[in-house]
Order: C-alpha cells, then sequence, then structure tokens
C-alpha cells in the first residue's frame, strides 16, 4: 500500500496563510490597473516621468482596491480557484495588451506602446498565474480535511536539458536584440524566459532549493491532490470517468481533461490505484 501519512503536514502543505492570498489578489489587481494607466499613458504620448509616476499609482491604487476586497470578500479565491474558466479568466485579460503588442509587431502602431502593452501582459500574466495557483491551493484547504487516507510520492513532469536550453537561450536573444537596439523583440524573447520560469516554479518542474514541500499525491475522500512544491490542486472523484493503468501511465479519465501520471514518477503505482478504487463515490471503472 501507499505509505501512511509522513512528513509535512496538510496545514502547513496547503493552507495559505491570509497573508499570502491578500498579496496574491492585492498583487494582481495592483499590476491590472498598472498596465491599464501606462497603456493609456502611452496612448496619450506622455513624459517619461508621467508614465513612471502613473504606473507605480495605478498599482498602489489598484494594490489597495484588491487588498481591500479580499479582506472583504475571504471567499473571493476560492471561487475563482473553482472552476478552470474563471482560473482562465484571470490571466485572459492579458488579452487585449498582446492585441495591442501583435499591432506593434506588425507595425500597424508605434513600438513604444506595443512595448509598454508587451510588459503589461508579461506581467499580467504572472500575476494572474499566481493568482489561480492560490486559489486553487485554497480551494484544496476548503475542501478535504484531516489526514489524507494515503500518500505517495510523484515527480512532476520536466525535462531538464529542455529546462536549461531555453532558460539560457531566450535571455541571450533577449541581449542580442538588445544590443541592437530591436527593444520590442528584446522584451519578448526575456518574458518568454520569465514566463517559463513562473510555470515552473508553479507546476513544479523547479525548486529553489529545499523550499516548499516535496511534491506527493495525497488520497483523500474528496479526491486526489497533487501536492507540488509550492500549490495544490484537487481532483475529485465526481470528475472521473475511468481510472486505469495503461501504456506505463496511471490514468484518470475525465472528458478532454485526463489526469496523468507516468509509472516511473509516481511511487506503488498499482497501490495507488488500488486504494483510489476503493475511494470512488459513485460507480467509476476500474480497469
Amino acid at each position: 500500500m501507499p505509505r501512511a501519512r509522513s512528513g509535512p503536514s496538510l496545514e502547513n502543505a496547503t493552507n495559505l496563510s491570509d497573508e499570502t492570498v491578500r498579496r496574491a489578489v492585492a498583487g494582481y489587481v495592483g499590476v491590472v490597473v498598472a498596465a491599464l494607466a501606462l497603456t493609456a499613458a502611452f496612448t496619450a504620448d506622455a513624459s517619461g516621468l508621467v508614465l513612471i509616476g502613473v504606473t507605480l499609482t495605478g498599482f498602489a491604487l489598484g494594490a489597495a482596491a484588491g487588498s481591500v476586497a479580499s479582506s472583504r470578500f475571504p471567499t473571493l479565491p476560492i471561487q475563482i480557484g473553482r472552476t478552470r474558466y474563471r482560473r482562465a479568466s484571470v490571466i485572459g485579460l492579458a488579452a487585449p495588451f498582446m492585441a495591442v503588442t501583435l499591432a506593434a509587431i506588425f507595425g500597424t502602431i508605434g513600438s513604444h506602446l506595443g512595448l509598454a502593452a508587451l510588459a503589461s501582459a508579461t506581467v499580467i500574466i504572472i500575476a494572474g498565474h499566481w493568482l489561480s495557483s492560490v486559489s486553487q491551493t485554497r480551494v484544496v484547504a476548503a475542501t478535504v480535511s484531516g489526514e489524507p487516507i494515503s500518500t505517495a510520492r510523484w515527480q512532476p513532469p520536466r525535462s531538464p536539458v529542455i529546462d536549461r536550453v531555453l532558460l539560457v537561450l531566450w535571455p541571450l536573444i533577449a541581449l542580442l536584440y538588445a544590443s541592437a537596439g530591436d527593444w520590442l523583440s528584446a522584451v519578448l524573447w526575456g518574458s518568454l524566459a520569465a514566463l517559463w520560469v513562473t510555470s515552473g516554479l508553479i507546476e513544479g518542474r523547479f525548486r529553489l532549493s529545499d523550499t516548499g514541500v516535496d511534491p506527493e499525491i495525497r488520497i483523500y475522500e474528496a479526491g486526489l491532490v497533487k501536492q507540488r512544491p509550492y500549490s495544490a490542486t484537487l481532483i475529485s472523484w465526481d470528475e472521473v470517468d475511468h481510472v486505469r493503468l495503461r501504456e506505463g501511465e496511471l490514468v484518470l479519465e475525465r472528458g478532454f481533461f485526463d489526469v496523468r501520471f507516468d509509472e516511473n514518477s509516481l511511487e506503488n503505482p498499482k497501490n495507488v490505484l488500488s486504494v483510489i478504487d476503493g475511494q470512488l463515490s459513485r460507480d467509476v471503472r476500474v480497469v
């Protein structure tokens, strides 16, 4: 059987502090307001000092509003984290800025406005990804209770060689464009590197030394929790159509959103399957 509960407690692993959640909400709202203010100032052909002042003021006002909203509506992150569409929407606010960036790349508008829009889109995606991760982790803490029935060590999917190549290549390309005076392209490639690092930390591909918690899967009566070093997600049994070991993978089938674990990355996959079978709350076929 998968090992009994050991290591960091559920509380330490998934119960984010109110301060962390408040900062995530405040940071996200602040970034969005700052991006809008910066883009509007660029369209008004404002001076450099005005651009800086407007951006900082926008961030401060937005962060203050986000902090108040988080305090007055403490369940807001949980509401965001419950559905993938809500989580996607916080990142989707970057779409208008990406449209402006594309217009600048194709020469429809000035490169300076495109540069501001690209920087804004990048920061919104990073802040949105962070808020989405915090929200999902908050949902786990609000849904499961007590100790897990069992746990199993798990290694999130990663490609170390590809990661290293990209994290060297993209900044290098950015520096080459910057040295040639093409700042829009430089920021574009630099943004790709920043987004790759952000997604790697949230998805568990990267880990800063021994920070966070050891990745594992946790089986509860409510569902299966994928615990990454800095975040957690819940797969409810009600979402699962079939569970099976197939072609070297443990697969939880749920329509277009299957959850897959490579057998080599998971401790005792057959035993994990057996425990999952015993916890299914409705008629789910195990093959």
